[in-house]
Formats: C-alpha cells, sequence, structure tokens
C-alpha cells in the first residue's frame, strides 16, 4: 500500500515553520478590540455564555469561552481574537500535510530526496500562500468563525487521505468514524466546514469497490447529510439508521454493519455540543437570540427559519442575481472578483496562478486519477458550487415597497474561503508539477541543492500575497468599533432606551455593555429583532422596556408563523383590531412595520420615564407627530417631551463632540479602511460639521470653530470639514483654496493605503469641484464609480458633478446603469424621466 516518504526532520520542520511564520504575521496583525459585524456579538455571547444568531455556534462560543479566561493579553475581545489567529495557524499548517501528500502522489517522488526537498517547499510556499490569502487572513485576526472551521475542513480532507492509504487494512474504518463525528461536530462552529463531505463520500465510493457496492455505506452517506435538511430529520434518520446498525452488528457481527455503526454513532456523539443552545437559552441570558429553549424554537432556530421560511436548496433554484454578476467581478457578490483580489496578482498576473492551478490538477488526475479527481472536486464545491448554493443578490429583483433581495449589505467573500484556500494549495501543487515537467522535459536528474534553489523562488508567491494584503488585513491600530460603541452609549442619558438598526449600531454596543461594563444603564432595542416575538417578549419581560402589548398579542401562533395569538387596537386607526404584522397604510400607501408599531407602543407605554433615542434617526414608518419632539443629542435622536424649536441640546453635543467621543487612531493617513468603516466615520463627523454650522447660524462662531477645529484634528479625512473652517474663519478665497490644496495632500496619502475606497475618491472629486477643477473631478468620481456602480454615493455625487458640468446624456446613461440593481432609486427614476 502506497505511503508517504519523508526526511524526517525537514517534513516536520517546514511543517512548524508554517505554524510559525503564520501566528507571527497573525499577531502582528491581529484586532486588539472588538471588530465589526458578527465579531461584538462573538465576542460578548463567549464570554457571557449568550446564545448567538442562528445557528448558534455553539463549539466556537465554548472554545471562546476558554480563551477569554486565559490572560495571554489583558483585553478580553484581544483574548477571543487569538482564537482565531491559533486556528488559522493550524489550519495553514494541516494545509501544508495534505499539500505535501499530494504531491507525494506524483511518480518518482518518494525515491527522490531532491523531489522530497522540492516537495517540501512547494508545500510550504502553497500553505503560505494559503495563510496570507486575503480573505482568510481577514478571517484569521478577529472573533469570527471562518478560522476555526476552516482546521475542521482541512482536518477531515487530511483524514480521507489517511484512509485511502490504509484502506484495505483492518483499521480503515476508523477514518470513516472520525471523519463522521468531526464533520458533524463542525456544524457547530460553521457549516462551511461539513461542506467538504458530500466530497469525501464521493471519493470513498470512487476508490473503493466494496463500499461503492454496499448500500450500507450510502445509506450512512444519507444519514450524515440529513444534517443540511433539518435537525429534525436528522434526529431522525441517524437514530433509526444507529439502531438498524447496532441490531445487525449484534446478530451478524459483520464488519460492513460495524461500519455504518461507527458512523452512525459518531454523527450522534458530534451533534451533542448543539445541547448548548437549549441549556443556555433556558437560563436566559442577557443575549438569547430566538430563545431556543423548547424542541420547536431549537429546530427553528438551527434552520434559520429567522431569515426565511425557504430552504437554501429551493433558493439556489430561483437565481437573484445574473450569472455574470455571481460570477464575474461585481460589487459585493462577485466570486470573480474576489479571487483576483487574494493573492496579490491581479489583473493579467493572474494568469499566471491561474495556470498554475490547471497544471498542478491536470497532471494530478493524469497520475493518481481518482486523488485527482477528488481534490478537483474539493475545489469545485468551495467555488462554484458555492457560488450556485449561496445565491447573492445583486438587487436587481429588489421590491421598492419591501426591499427584498436586495444588493447584499457587505462583501460575501468570507463564504468562499474553502475554495479561496483551496486554490492556493493548488498553486504550490502547480509549482510541483511546474517544475517536474520541465526536468522531464530536459530529461535531467534534479539535485538537492537545485531543488533547495527552486524551493526558495517558490516562496515569491506568499511573499507577494503578505506584501499585498498586509496593510487591508492589519487590524492591530484600528479602535474604530469600540470607540463608535462607545460614544453611541456615551451619548445616551441615565437609563436611557436606545433604539439601533442593525449588526454594526447593535453587536458593538452588546459587546462592550457585556465584556467592558460600558454603560449598562442604557436598555438597547434592536429594530430589526423587533419584529420577532422572542425578541418583543425578551425586552417587555427581561430587559425592562415599557411594553403594554400583552403576551398574546405579541407572542406568534409558531416560530413558522409570524401572526400573532390575538389582534391589538390600533389608535391610529381609529380603534380597528388587527394582528402585530406588517401592512400598507391605505392613506398614505406606506409600509408600517412590526418595528414601527413596537415603537409606537413603546413611545406610548414608557410615557416618558425613560429617555427614548434613535441611532439612525427616526424610523419614517412611526405614525406619531413627532414635529418638534426631535432633538439631537451628539450623535444620537433624543425624543423631548414637551414640542421645543431646538434642534440640539447644544451644550451637551458641544461637550459630547469636545471632551467625551473618541476617535482612537483615526488621524493615521497609513491606517486601513475599508468601505464599511469610513461609512461609521462620515456618518459621525457629518453631524459634528452640521452642529457646527448650527452654531454658526446662531451667531456662536467661536464654538463652531472649536469644534471643527476639533473635527479636523480626530477625523482629518472628512472633506466638508476644511470648507467650514474656511468659512467660519473667515479665508479669502485664495487662503481657503490653499487649505483645500494641503487637505488633497493627505487624501492622497490616503489613498495610497486604500486605493479601493470609493469615499475617498468621492471626497477628492468634491474638493476638486470646489476647487473649480472640474475636469479632475469628474475622473475621481468616475473612478468611484468604476469601483462600486450599485451604492447610492458614488451614484449621486457621479450624477451631480455630471448635471453641474453639463453632460445631462451621461447623466442619463450612468442613472440607466444604476437603476439595473437599484430599480427602486426615485432620483434614477426622475432623471429618466426627464423632471431633472
Amino acid at each position: 500500500m502506497f505511503q508517504i516518504k519523508t526526511d524526517g526532520y525537514a517534513y516536520y520542520g517546514f511543517a512548524i515553520a508554517t505554524y510559525l511564520v503564520s501566528v507571527i504575521v497573525y499577531l502582528m496583525t491581529v484586532q486588539q478590540t472588538l471588530s465589526l459585524w458578527d465579531c461584538g456579538e462573538y465576542i460578548a455571547c463567549s464570554y457571557t455564555l449568550g446564545v448567538a444568531h442562528p445557528p448558534g455556534n455553539p463549539l466556537f462560543l465554548l472554545i471562546g469561552r476558554i480563551f477569554s479566561l486565559i490572560p495571554l493579553v489583558s483585553d478580553i475581545s484581544h483574548r477571543i481574537n487569538l482564537l482565531s489567529v491559533l486556528s488559522s495557524a493550524g489550519a495553514a499548517t494541516l494545509g501544508y500535510f495534505v499539500l505535501y501528500k499530494l504531491i507525494s502522489f506524483f511518480p518518482g517522488h518518494a525515491e527522490s530526496p531532491a523531489r522530497r526537498w522540492l516537495g517540501y517547499f512547494c508545500a510550504f510556499s502553497g500553505a503560505l500562500l494559503f495563510a496570507f490569502s486575503r480573505t482568510n487572513w481577514s478571517n484569521s485576526v478577529e472573533a469570527e468563525v471562518y478560522a476555526l472551521a476552516m482546521v475542521f475542513y482541512f482536518a477531515l480532507i487530511w483524514l480521507s487521505l489517511r484512509w485511502y492509504e490504509t484502506r484495505e487494512q483492518n483499521t480503515a474504518p476508523r477514518y470513516f468514524m472520525i471523519i463522521s463525528y468531526l464533520g458533524v461536530l463542525s456544524v457547530a462552529v460553521h457549516m462551511t466546514s461539513f461542506l467538504v463531505i458530500p466530497a469525501i463520500f464521493g471519493f470513498a465510493i470512487l476508490a473503493d469497490e466494496k463500499l461503492r457496492k454496499d448500500p450500507r455505506f450510502w445509506l450512512s452517506g444519507v444519514a450524515l447529510f440529513s444534517i443540511t435538511v433539518g435537525v429534525g430529520l436528522f434526529f431522525t434518520i441517524v437514530g433509526i439508521w444507529f439502531a438498524v446498525s447496532l441490531f445487525f452488528y449484534l446478530t451478524q457481527r459483520r464488519r460492513e454493519w460495524l461500519l455504518a455503526l461507527l458512523i452512525a454513532s459518531a454523527a450522534i456523539v458530534g451533534y451533542t455540543p448543539h445541547a448548548y443552545v437549549p441549556i443556555r437559552a433556558a437560563e436566559k441570558p442577557t443575549i438569547n437570540q430566538n430563545n431556543p429553549d423548547n424542541w420547536e424554537r431549537f429546530a427553528s432556530y438551527i434552520e434559520r427559519k429567522q431569515y426565511g421560511q425557504q430552504s437554501m436548496f429551493s433558493k439556489m433554484f430561483h437565481r437573484r442575481a445574473t450569472w455574470v454578476h455571481q460570477l464575474g467581478d461585481f460589487p459585493r457578490i462577485g466570486f470573480g472578483g474576489f479571487l483576483l483580489d487574494q493573492y496579490g496578482m491581479g489583473g493579467a498576473w493572474f494568469l499566471i496562478p491561474a495556470l498554475l492551478v490547471v497544471l498542478g490538477l491536470y497532471r494530478l488526475i493524469r497520475y493518481r486519477l481518482i486523488i485527482g479527481v477528488y481534490f478537483l472536486g474539493v475545489l469545485f464545491l468551495g467555488t462554484i458550487a458555492l457560488v450556485l448554493y449561496m445565491n447573492f443578490s445583486d438587487g436587481s429583483l429588489m421590491d421598492p415597497l419591501t426591499g427584498l433581495d436586495k444588493l447584499e449589505v457587505r462583501d460575501r467573500d468570507y463564504f468562499f474561503t474553502p475554495g479561496f484556500i483551496t486554490f492556493a494549495l493548488c498553486i504550490g501543487l502547480g509549482l510541483y508539477a511546474l517544475f517536474q515537467w520541465l526536468f522531464e522535459l530536459g530529461k535531467q536528474s534534479l539535485s538537492k541543492g537545485t531543488a533547495i534553489g527552486l524551493g526558495l523562488l517558490t516562496l515569491v508567491f506568499p511573499a507577494i500575497a503578505l506584501s499585498a494584503n498586509f496593510a487591508g488585513n492589519d487590524r492591530s491600530d484600528n479602535y474604530l468599533p469600540y470607540d463608535y460603541a462607545y460614544n453611541y452609549l456615551m451619548s445616551c442619558p441615565q437609563d436611557a432606551i436606545l433604539f439601533t438598526n442593525g449588526d454594526n449600531d447593535t453587536f458593538p454596543l452588546w459587546c462592550l455593555q457585556e465584556v467592558y461594563k460600558v454603560r449598562n444603564d442604557v436598555k438597547i432595542a434592536n429594530l430589526s429583532l423587533i419584529q420577532t416575538d422572542w425578541y418583543q417578549l425578551q425586552l417587555k419581560h427581561e430587559l425592562g422596556v415599557p411594553i403594554s402589548f400583552s403576551d398574546a398579542q405579541l407572542q406568534w401562533d409558531s416560530p413558522t408563523n409570524p401572526r400573532p395569538l390575538e389582534p391589538y387596537t390600533d389608535r391610529f386607526m381609529g380603534g380597528r383590531r388587527h394582528q402585530l404584522m406588517a401592512f400598507q397604510d391605505q392613506s398614505t400607501g406606506r409600509l408600517v412595520s412590526v418595528a414601527d408599531q413596537m415603537v409606537e407602543n413603546i413611545i406610548e407605554a414608557n410615557n416618558w420615564e425613560y429617555p427614548l433615542l434613535f441611532a439612525n434617526g427616526v424610523p419614517p414608518g412611526i405614525r406619531y407627530d413627532l414635529t418638534g419632539h426631535k432633538v439631537y443629542r451628539g450623535m444620537l435622536v433624543e425624543l423631548s417631551q414637551q414640542r421645543t424649536d431646538q434642534k440640539y441640546y447644544k451644550d451637551v453635543t458641544y461637550d459630547l463632540y469636545m471632551n467625551v467621543y473618541q476617535a482612537r487612531n483615526l488621524d493615521n493617513p497609513e491606517s486601513y479602511r475599508e468601505r464599511v468603516a469610513t461609512t461609521l466615520i462620515v456618518a459621525g463627523v457629518q453631524m459634528g460639521i452640521e452642529f457646527a454650522d448650527h452654531l454658526a447660524r446662531e451667531g456662536d462662531t467661536t464654538r463652531a470653530l472649536a469644534l471643527t477645529n476639533k473635527l479636523i484634528e480626530q477625523y482629518p479625512e472628512f472633506w466638508q470639514s476644511y470648507t467650514r473652517k474656511a468659512n467660519f474663519e473667515g479665508y479669502s478665497p485664495a487662503q481657503a483654496d490653499s487649505l483645500v490644496t494641503d487637505y488633497l495632500t493627505y487624501l492622497d496619502k490616503l489613498l495610497e493605503n486604500n486605493d479601493d475606497n470609493i469615499f475617498y475618491y468621492q471626497y477628492k472629486a468634491l474638493s476638486l469641484q470646489y476647487l473649480q477643477r472640474p475636469g479632475e473631478a469628474i475622473e475621481m468620481a468616475e473612478r468611484a464609480f468604476e469601483l462600486n456602480p450599485v451604492v447610492p454615493v458614488t451614484y449621486h455625487t457621479l450624477l451631480t458633478l455630471y448635471l453641474q458640468n453639463g453632460l445631462r446624456q451621461k447623466a442619463i446613461d450612468i442613472s440607466r446603469s444604476y437603476l439595473e440593481c437599484n430599480p427602486g432609486d426615485q432620483t434614477a427614476l426622475a432623471m429618466l424621466s426627464g423632471q431633472f
């Protein structure tokens, strides 16, 4: 039977080097506190053993809790981020072992020490390229699930190759038992890891005729795959198969029944971490998403019914975007664009790694057909198959009323992590295949010295990726998520209720409250979650938010049927009774959401006992006449009990901006700013500029100027701060132009490190237009639109510049293009209808 031959210390030495190099780079770039999106929630739930959003990732949270207790560093979030650091380095090391095993299948490899050394270098190179690929690196330096998921992913691949080597030995069944256990266990981290199981099953039936003809093995595969359909079906099928296998093994004592029994038993044991979910939910932790404390809610939670009743398998047959957008280079969803960004070799240069992948797989298939087809299948599942399965939306099918199927809210590259890192390993495989092919053509033997020299040459590839991706993945100086959440919480008066909207204005706040114990008196009410009955009941009974709806008026008929048990009397509809569900107001034609109705009820039930504030303004669907009741308090909007003419709590707002708000490292042009982070920065500084304008209009130019200077000091990247400063200082046109010209120099430094950030091109365009340089301004705005032609900021900026400079036909052309993925945009519709 085939076995790998190694040179002992060298083989394991390269593995250790893979781990150490990866760890060192990750430690240099790891986030020191919390990150945006899910990270704040995962950190808070790990620290408090809460219940995170569906499907819960319980194993990740349990391991995260252990890391939170180890005093490697002082900051709790930093500790949990280290889980990703160590996991991802481990995954890259497993990638090294997998790649070397694939290389060892090439003919003549085992007999030639020189080829073995070349194999070590190529495996090392591919593993480091795996480690430093853009998306994987991003996952490796923050508290996300994908780094740990990839450990399982490549452990499963390695185990399958080990089975292949020993498939005719009596010990072979144990590999399937371990694969079954780890495959199901990995689901408690993230479903991505299970993606490789179909490939392993196909590999097994191709490689072993006995298994191919054994119906027991096929039924075991069906039992395992049922986990992707539903938890109830999984328990039913696996439970029955376990009982049947046990019975026939005890009565027949046949090896085939033992294999089926081991697979079923391991699957059941592997699912046990999910018991964490109902156990913790029953204890009512502060973060308890979906409250899955009974079987019905647990099943709904695991199957992610909160995000829609239709299964992912059903959805994939109804395309939500064009094939060109999903497979090409389209903002936020395009797989091809993400792939081009991975290894620092984009554009025409990407042809080099692409050809290496083709060559490596071709020669592997040529030499070991089954192994080559298997790994090609692994690559296919992590790339094209995932594109089909995830079926991301480009916004072209968006319903203008409900906003369903709008463009994805952020880059979805992280879902394709298995494909990107498998592709990286295939580049290493291709390097070995290329060298072998060249020596075959020349009919020359390979010396050890030449092998080492060529091996060192292969390290150019990970070096390029390291250089290209370092700045974009360096989170070591990023404190924005913490400071952003801190500023929001500190804006609130004592015992306030703060309405937030989505992940980024909620999860960081949860993290600060639960982990850092900042302003626990503030009650957070998320307007996305508030449309679910479980969250409404949590707010009412556990978080102390005043709600006058009865429990029966809130509680749904079932987790999958969002119709409350009893109706309520709607005072805004003349006392009509209806269920707490979204409806279209016939008088206005506007959709009144569940969130709107809940906010109305809280306003009324609160009766001004607690301060009510909103993170992103009062929702427009609220039917209360709040004219004169909305007053800005720093970056938040507070409802005033009495009608008032004042727009701001001026003294409080001024003190917050001048003395309270934190903005660490936002004056550093070398710090990487991805688009969402820039959006958050803009939101805060824009509101500060508007407040400065308000002070100036009231004649308080001293404080207006002081505030503007403070904003420039903390947030020097925003263009309007400079034009306001020139205005408040009474600069002459020449002085103002000089100030903005100096700002452009700073902006160019930002663009050096953030050349894909659309906001900085937009700022440059607007600044150049201010300096009356319209040609250059339009060029910058077109560059921003080219980078991302589907977000409002690029479209509206370019549209305005076209119209200001008399380029009407171009304005019409981009409006038509923009509408393809934003069919409800009123500005674009008005432009095409001739209303501009």
